[in-house]
């Protein structure tokens, strides 16, 4: 539940990270110079996209793509603002609910709820998902498996109060509702 050590060499963690920002954001290129100076020496020059691709595809196991995952949420995230808020969920079940779940109600009915850059993170974090999930027959890992194992993190849940099966239970809702989003972003 909670993030592992992810790998003994951190240099290996900081160029995923920095691969998964440049893919999103290629702008900021010149604040990584050692990728950037790869990327341009490559013939022909490659995408940030098939850089992190041909980086993720050497990791051996999506549990460590997923302690990477944990742990950069655990970091970067401030815990006073989740990446999905309770409130702003319950207001999209709801909505959801009313309109009788249609196709586009992730993005019609929950990203204009969210802050700036959130809808862009967690969309970029579903990508991800779907990319783990896609060789689940390989890798045994299903979205929903993937949506379980960072739900705490992306539900802000920082806390460890109560006795465990509270905690336990406070993991299982979260993880559930990550769960629905990802399937509602996928639809």
């Amino acid at each position: 539940m909670l993030p592992q050590h992810t790998d003994p060499n951190p240099s290996t963690v900081h160029q995923l990270l920095a691969l998964f920002l440049l893919h999103h954001q290629p702008s900021i290129a010149p604040s990584f110079p050692s990728i950037s100076a790869y990327a341009a020496s490559q013939t022909p020059k490659p995408l940030y996209s098939d850089l992190l691709r041909n980086a993720l595809n050497d990791r051996p196991h999506p549990h460590e793509l997923c302690e990477i995952l944990k742990s950069s949420l655990q970091h970067l995230t401030p815990s006073q603002t989740p990446l999905i808020d309770e409130g702003e969920y319950i207001k999209f079940v709801q909505a959801e609910h009313a309109a009788t779940y249609p196709l586009d109600a992730y993005t019609d009915l929950y990203l204009p709820r969210l802050g700036p850059g959130i809808g862009e993170c967690l969309n970029s974090i579903f990508e991800v998902i779907a990319d783990i999930a896609i060789k689940s027959e390989d890798n045994m890992m299903s979205g929903g498996k993937v949506c379980l194992l960072l739900g705490w993190w992306l539900c802000g849940n920082r806390k460890l109060e109560g006795d465990w099966q509270k905690v336990y239970k406070e993991w299982q809702v979260a993880g559930q509702r990550v769960e629905h989003l990802f399937y509602a972003w996928i639809r």
